[in-house]
């Protein structure tokens, strides 16, 4: 059952018709000259594509989801990408997804404040790729970094 996209687009999102709470989002980079949603033929759906994703898809890791009678295997974000990811499109959100936003740097900062304490080095190492990027990922990374010391000043 495709939702209304973040522009109000259909696709890009699916709500569980009992669970409205329930919330699957279908992401994908967004690449030059994309539109809001891109039709991905092996889902036959339109996912959403985010600028800035690619980032995060960098240096994936593998791990196991586990339930009472299963196992998967999945690829993960590196955590401290997916943080900076998460602090750079923060800025970008609409101010109908401000929770959302608010909810991102959140999650940034709790895993910025894991890094500072046992792997600074890795966080240093994500953050610096980002900004090697360009002006606007600079841009837009030190708007996140603001509002994570903002809303958490430990971080």
């Amino acid at each position: 059952v495709p939702a209304a996209s973040l522009s109000g687009a259909r696709g890009g999102r699916w709500v569980h018709p009992r669970e409205p709470g329930f919330v699957l989002d279908f992401l994908t980079p967004m690449g030059r000259g994309e539109d809001e949603l891109v039709h991905i033929k092996a889902f036959n759906a339109d996912f959403q594509a985010l600028r800035f994703m690619e980032f995060s898809l960098e240096q994936i890791e593998s791990a196991a989801v586990l339930t009472r009678t299963q196992a998967c295997l999945v690829n993960m974000p590196h955590p401290a990408r997916m943080a900076v990811h998460k602090l750079i499109i923060a800025g970008l959100r609409r101010a109908a997804e401000r929770t959302k936003a608010n909810k991102d740097v959140l999650q940034a900062a709790m895993l910025h404040a894991w890094y500072r304490d046992n792997a600074p080095d890795e966080w240093a190492a994500a953050e610096r790729d980002a900004r090697d990027r360009g002006p606007k990922w600079r841009a837009q990374l030190d708007i996140g970094l603001e509002r994570m010391h903002t809303a958490l000043p430990t971080a």
